[in-house]
């Protein structure tokens, strides 16, 4: 196996912390109600390689049950690339946009949650 792809984990704030996994950024939010809520999910990992987000997680002593809710700012494969083993872990509900949730759902057996656009309470 080649080298694993780089990982640094930031603290930003006592409950905000930036994932740099190799060249893309996830950010983990921790809410005293909502648990851990992860933002975006990096580029997808090289073949072999273990999952870079679930490192992330064991490096900080978690595991993906913690994650309670997957955010995804857009559905670009740096943001989306390793969601499908994150969400099959955790099970926790993605949210995004329905345009890159539509998207999503043609490559990755997921169901992403979305709010329609100009109505936040449906």
């Amino acid at each position: 196996m080649s080298a694993l792809e780089p990982l640094e984990i930031v603290q930003l704030e006592d409950d905000l912390y930036q994932l740099q996994l190799d060249f893309v950024h996830a950010f983990l939010i921790h809410d005293p109600i909502d648990g851990w809520i992860l933002i975006d999910t990096g580029y997808p990992v090289k073949r072999g390689h273990p999952n870079i987000v679930i490192r992330a997680l064991q490096k900080m002593n978690l595991t993906t049950s913690a994650i309670k809710q997957i955010l995804v700012t857009h559905g670009h494969p740096d943001h989306v690339g390793n969601i499908g083993e994150v969400e099959a872990q955790s099970h926790a509900p993605i949210w995004m946009s329905q345009q890159d949730a539509a998207i999503l759902e043609a490559f990755i057996p997921v169901r992403p949650i979305y709010t329609p656009a100009g109505d936040p309470g449906k």
